[in-house]
């Protein structure tokens, strides 16, 4: 009921598309790129009038409320996960409370294994079933903006040293895919940056761009990259 198709959602009324934002999924994942083919309900996003009763919703996402979620309130409003009292029955359990701003990120699939993370520059998605980082502090000696910074790491992370690297610190599920969550890709090796000359520095910055953009080349350029950088 929560996920839709992207067509669905731009045949809904301008002002009620904005209830709605891409969601990150493992399908939302091709290739290090981001699809945008499924959305999320997410009323919480800044910006947007609250929704705290069932008028609200009849008032700001009439179509949605009509024809999707009022046929479904009573599974909807029976969800054994539904027990703090602060949830209303047309909730998420879960909505992340650090998506309501958009802040670029890089994602995720929560399983996943070559290419799995993209950037999402726009900070537009919701990740539902996978996982977000965000910058804390970019280090001031390496020369770049924060979005360089998240472009350098998407280059690396789709790389094939990462991706090798992943098989020793996390477990593999169903169909021999790596489960992705923090506790085990926060033990993932990062490239030293700071010690990475300036034209490699900045050749993975361009590659990470092109990842996201849909433009690479060759892949195996950004692998060569990176263990050239491993032997720094």
């Amino acid at each position: 009921m929560f996920i839709v198709a992207k067509e669905y959602v731009t045949s809904l009324p301008v002002a009620e598309q904005a209830f709605f934002r891409p969601a990150v999924m493992n399908p939302s994942i091709r290739d290090a790129r981001l699809d945008d083919s499924y959305y999320v309900f997410y009323p919480y996003s800044d910006g947007l009038p609250g929704i705290q009763t069932e008028d609200d919703l009849a008032t700001h996402v009439r179509s949605y409320y009509t024809t999707t979620l009022l046929p479904a309130k009573d599974k909807l409003a029976g969800r054994k996960s539904l027990q703090r009292e602060e949830l209303n029955w047309w909730d998420l359990i879960w909505p992340r409370s650090w998506q309501q701003g958009r802040h670029a990120k890089i994602v995720s699939k929560y399983f996943g294994d070559k290419r799995s993370f993209a950037f999402d520059q726009s900070g537009n998605y919701v990740v539902v079933v996978g996982h977000a980082w965000l910058l804390e502090e970019a280090n001031a000696d390496l020369s770049l903006t924060p979005e360089e910074v998240q472009f350098a790491a998407l280059a690396y992370l789709n790389s094939t040293v990462a991706e090798s690297l992943l098989e020793y610190i996390s477990v593999q599920v169903s169909g021999g895919q790596f489960d992705l969550s923090n506790k085990y890709v926060k033990d993932l090796p990062i490239l030293n940056f700071a010690k990475l000359d300036v034209d490699s520095l900045n050749q993975l910055v361009r590659f990470g761009r092109a990842i996201a953009d849909g433009t690479i080349e060759r892949w195996r350029d950004v692998d060569d990259l990176v263990l050239s950088a491993l032997e720094v």
